[in-house]
């Protein structure tokens, strides 16, 4: 009986060390294969400040990346060396970028004041004349004021001094809701 019993325990500890060695295990993989590179390589990009990201527990879920920038010359172009660079890292598991900025109340109002033009622009392709209507509403006020369009998205941006907003706009919905 006590040789049973011995068995057991010796089978119960290896089924112990081994979850233990798979955990520590998957620790390091997500460390040193995910992490580290992802930070690494958002970091390189000029005007990104931090990243905070959340590793959600479900497997279905997609992980939620926050990038802060300080001051961008073109959002466009940042925005899609963010995506691009981290779909590299992360391959074929879902994620959300947002952007996190320095905005002001004077930025948010100006950008509310710009935002009507932005969602008719969507709806009729008006692009030019969202343009224009941007820098003469941001002009006013004394801000700096680009909008830049691809296939995609609107991008959005609003610079006073040390302060900016930038927002990027879905162009398209496949009829489930924006991104």
């Amino acid at each position: 009986m006590k040789i049973k019993n011995m068995r057991i325990l010796k089978c119960f500890l290896a089924f112990i060390f081994t979850l233990f060695m798979l955990l520590v295990g998957q620790i390091l993989w997500q460390n040193y294969a995910v992490n580290m590179p992802l930070e690494k390589s958002l970091q390189s990009i000029d005007g990104v400040k931090n990243i905070v990201w959340n590793k959600n527990s479900r497997i279905a879920e997609p992980i939620q990346i926050e990038v802060s920038l300080g001051s961008v010359s073109n959002i466009q172009k940042t925005y899609k060396e963010i995506y691009q660079k981290t779909g590299e890292v992360l391959g074929t598991k879902s994620y959300n970028i947002t952007i996190k900025d320095y905005r002001t109340p004077e930025l948010e109002n100006l950008y509310n004041d710009i935002n009507n033009y932005v969602q008719k622009a969507i709806s009729d392709g008006d692009f030019p004349l969202l343009a224009k209507k941007t820098e003469d509403i941001a002009g006013q006020v004394g801000v700096n004021a680009e909008v830049f369009v691809d296939e995609q998205h609107v991008y959005v941006q609003l610079i006073k001094e040390d302060t900016s907003l930038y927002m990027v706009a879905l162009r398209h919905s496949n009829g489930n809701g924006g991104k």
